[in-house]
């Protein structure tokens, strides 16, 4: 994992040359102790920093990867420094890096998923990638101006400077844990903390002494009507794209999570594709229609493939739990604070030289939200989903609740217009950009993880295509056919792909004619799986709720006491991600969490579970 921080001393505070470097120079300091709050590893990591020659300019790095990768985490040429967080690929030369003056324009036309700093003399210029993939934050204090890719770094930092307590406590934001409790991540440019932004996909930020300058090139989703010729010239172009996306593990072996869905074939098309040695694993047991589609793809690519069982498999097994407290605790440390206890992380550890791959993203290629059961998306459907994701949900109190509202007026008024823009909107910028990003660049803290959905000349190429079109999945369909034939007519898991799920298209004749063999599947009821994370065993349910009613004073201001105590006092909940989400916010505000130990994750038998035999 690598860090990043770059720090400005502002002159448009009055202040003089040498207040400036001293103020730089303290932020330093500070944030070099600060950063084992918000580096997740128990071990220091290493640290590379650069000053301007006048001492107002600082950019720092920290990393986990010593003897892990080919260049290092800071950069020095003639006067410049060079860092990034992720991974390129398709990238110039450092020297072009440090000296091209469009540092934004050279970003859209280099791949992976990453973040670049450069400092100089006078500024500190950050710039993200199409999809956001690695979060960058940003914020301002009396004398300082800073930018870098842990919020929770930036904004203790800045609070260090505005408060001169040289360990202080975060301050959060209230609508931005409205946003949590209810969603488990946060929407926008929101953060957890008070006075820290994330910055959009694909913008550049210009930080020097006087100002700080936005600049965007987005990934635009085309409003245009294409032709069916033109929608095979873009499935093709988007094809090739995420063929490309494996160009930094060529030559390696890689091991991918194999499903039955439609994102998994697209992920293991691509590999197969790419030439590159893969194995595919699937979580499940031999019976669940993951597992049989699955082995069905590996058969058809001839790669190999293995079922991975999990843990409280079989009526007889003890449900395996870790203490809710400890959960939360550590995600939010992994995390950066930006995702809820539901998503769970490794275990902490050393850096190592594994490479895994993940399918998150691919809902950009298919239009966005994706609604299953929905075949004809209109105005009203659109607005609902996006009104009850930003806005629903009677937990909390009048105030927030306005607030989030109107936050999310927008884009209920282009639902009106265009629901399938407003869908595919909302996802790119409020949950691909947020959410997946934060869950993806946070697994990197001890693994190499490759994200081909999320690469950025994907995500342009995607967008290219207007979001209707993508909505009826017929581009990821396609893209599948390209990459690998003989995985076109498999069933698919669920749902039928949306574009033929009425009936065959009668102006493709051939496509018509294999229609049957692209029949759904449904899971078999027999399977049984015990998730405690689900809380459907009253004693892991007790567990989470104790960690609200102990906490939730600490949420006062946010959430209705009233619905909060019929919301906990149900004998079951019909959606536990909420509870997680409300437990994590409590946590979050409540509890000095980024002060944690990092001990070990550690799962016990659940009291008054079943025993395995023997």
């Amino acid at each position: 994992m690598r860090v990043f921080l770059g720090i400005v001393a502002r002159a448009d505070n009055g202040s003089s040359a040498p207040e400036r470097a001293r103020a730089a120079l303290r932020a330093l300091d500070r944030a070099s102790a600060l950063v084992r709050r918000s580096f997740p590893s128990r071990e220091a990591p290493r640290a590379t920093t650069w000053r301007s020659p006048d001492g107002a300019v600082v950019l720092a790095s920290w990393d986990n990867e010593a003897d892990l990768v080919e260049h290092e985490p800071l950069r020095i040429l003639d006067g410049t420094a060079l860092t990034d967080a992720g991974y390129l690929t398709g990238a110039p030369a450092d020297a072009v890096l440090a000296a091209d003056p469009d540092l934004l324009g050279l970003s859209t036309r280099v791949g992976g998923c990453f973040a670049l700093a450069r400092a100089t003399r006078d500024a500190v210029v950050a710039v993200t990638d199409a999809s956001s993939s690695v979060n960058v934050f940003t914020g301002e204090s009396p004398r300082l101006r800073v930018v870098g890719t842990r919020a929770l770094l930036a904004h203790l930092v800045l609070e260090a400077d505005r408060t001169g307590v040289e360990d202080p406590d975060p301050v959060y934001n209230g609508l931005a844990m409205r946003q949590m409790a209810t969603q488990g991540h946060f929407f926008g440019g929101f953060t957890p903390f008070l006075g820290v932004s994330a910055l959009p996909p694909a913008t550049e930020l210009r930080l020097d002494r006087w100002f700080a300058r936005r600049s965007t090139a987005p990934a635009v989703a085309s409003a245009r009507t294409v032709t069916r010729h033109e929608a095979q010239e873009l499935a093709h172009d988007v094809a090739a794209r995420l063929v490309d996306a494996y160009e930094p593990f060529r030559g390696a072996d890689i091991t991918i999570q194999l499903s039955g869905g439609r994102d998994s074939r697209l992920i293991v098309a691509a590999a197969a594709a790419a030439g590159l040695s893969v194995r595919a694993a699937t979580f499940g047991v031999p019976e669940h229609v993951d597992a049989v589609l699955a082995a069905r793809i590996a058969g058809l690519l001839g790669i190999p493939h293995t079922i991975e069982l999990p843990g409280g498999h079989g009526a007889e097994a003890p449900l395996a739990a870790e203490a809710p407290l400890a959960r939360i605790t550590r995600v939010l440390d992994v995390h950066d604070g930006m995702t809820s206890g539901w998503d769970d992380i490794d275990d902490y550890g050393p850096m190592q030289l594994s490479h895994g791959v993940s399918g998150g993203g691919g809902e950009v290629l298919r239009g966005g939200l994706i609604l299953p059961d929905v075949d004809v998306l209109t105005p009203q459907i659109a607005a609902t989903r996006i009104r009850n994701t930003m806005a629903g949900t009677p937990l909390f109190s009048t105030a927030v609740t306005e607030a989030a509202a109107a936050y999310a007026a927008p884009l209920l008024e282009l639902a009106a217009a265009d629901p399938h823009r407003a869908i595919d909107d909302f996802y790119y910028h409020h949950r691909n950009a947020r959410w997946i990003a934060a869950r993806r660049s946070s697994a990197r803290f001890r693994t190499s993880s490759l994200d081909p959905l999320l690469d950025s000349r994907l995500v342009r190429a995607v967008r290219q295509v207007p979001a209707r079109d993508r909505w009826d999945e017929r581009l990821a369909f396609d893209v599948v056919a390209i990459l690998a034939p003989a995985l076109r007519d498999l069933p698919t898991e669920g749902h039928r792909w949306r574009f033929e799920r009425s009936a065959p298209l009668a102006d493709d004749p051939a496509l018509a004619a294999t229609w049957a063999a692209r029949d759904a599947v449904a899971s078999p009821p027999s399977v049984r799986h015990q998730d405690w994370k689900q809380l459907t065993h009253p004693a892991a349910r007790a567990a989470l709720v104790g960690v609200v009613e102990e906490h939730r004073h600490a949420l006062e201001s946010v959430l209705d006491g009233a619905q909060l105590d019929a919301f906990l006092a149900r004998e079951e909940f019909p959606y536990p991600t909420l509870a997680w989400h409300v437990a994590t916010a409590a946590v979050m505000v409540g509890t000095p969490w980024h002060r944690t130990s990092r001990p070990p994750k550690v799962l016990d038998a659940v009291p008054g579970t079943a025993t395995a035999a023997g």
